[in-house]
């Protein structure tokens, strides 16, 4: 599962340029010189988002509420195991 964190930006780039024309038409350009105004963001993208399921600590509470009613042993002429 993926989930988008950040969607990111383009950059802008301030460009100036000398442009040579002849009847209307740009017969030359020359670049004078370029900077940047705004750096691009980066998109950004968690993998693995999912939430895991709570499972229980596999432990029990100890020691526990209660008696043994029937211990380990034979009862009823039946060997009962507790």
């Amino acid at each position: 599962q993926t989930k988008v964190v950040n969607s990111g930006e383009y950059g802008v780039n301030r460009t100036v340029k000398q442009l040579k024309k002849f009847n209307g038409k740009v017969t030359e350009s020359k670049i004078l010189s370029t900077s940047t105004v705004k750096d691009p963001v980066a998109r950004v993208v968690a993998q693995g988002t999912k939430e895991k399921v709570v499972v229980g600590s596999g432990n029990f509470s100890w020691p526990t509420n209660g008696h043994i009613s029937s211990g380990y042993g034979y009862r009823g002429g039946e060997f009962h195991q507790a």
